[in-house]
């Protein structure tokens, strides 16, 4: 028997850390060998009702974003990629950007982002 590695949340935000790809649920049931369930137990990536999200320091998001373009994923379409560490050195260079929550840019029109509280939190438009 295979141990099962689902990371379910009722939240509709979902915390990104370091190097982070965010994957539209729909896409994964209909593209991903397995669908959603497969990919969750596969990467260990938290997950909703509408997306899922994997995180990573650096060493396997190369391997991830390739497996979800050799599955006919296609990038802001179906997933998305953001660097969240990258608004900590925003906020670094410029302090008073850790004094109020600000937007993230997610580069795909179906996901929402915010930086607040120095957390980058991603969630479904809609």
């Amino acid at each position: 028997m295979t141990a099962m590695h689902v990371a379910y949340t009722s939240s509709p935000k979902i915390r990104c850390a370091f190097y982070t790809i965010v994957i539209r649920n729909q896409s994964l049931q209909e593209k991903y060998p397995g669908g959603r369930e497969a990919f969750i137990n596969r990467y260990r990536a938290p997950s909703n009702d509408r997306i899922t999200v994997y995180c990573d320091m650096g060493s396997d998001i190369g391997d991830v974003f390739r497996d979800l373009e050799e599955c006919g994923m296609e990038h802001f379409q179906d997933f998305t990629t953001l660097d969240a560490a990258e608004n900590d050195m925003w906020c670094c260079c410029k302090p008073e950007m850790r004094e109020r929550p600000f937007p993230v840019d997610t580069r795909a029109g179906w996901l929402k982002g915010e930086y607040r509280d120095g957390t980058v939190w991603v969630w479904f438009r809609g």
